[in-house]
């Protein structure tokens, strides 16, 4: 039983704690970099978050 929610917790960990933690940091650093210094335009959480499964 133990093993079955070690298990649960570390998937949940790797499918929706990082991507979204992650997410939020692209976000905030490409607004915040990317838009003044490049002129690109902002990107939002999922873009931010797809670019992180993509890469």
């Amino acid at each position: 039983m133990k093993k079955i929610i070690k298990t649960i917790a570390t998937l949940f960990v790797f499918v929706v704690a990082v991507p979204s933690i992650a997410g939020f940091a692209i976000t905030e650093l490409w607004n915040s970099i990317l838009v003044a210094v490049c002129g690109f335009a902002a990107i939002g959480f999922w873009q931010s978050v797809g670019l992180f499964l993509l890469g």
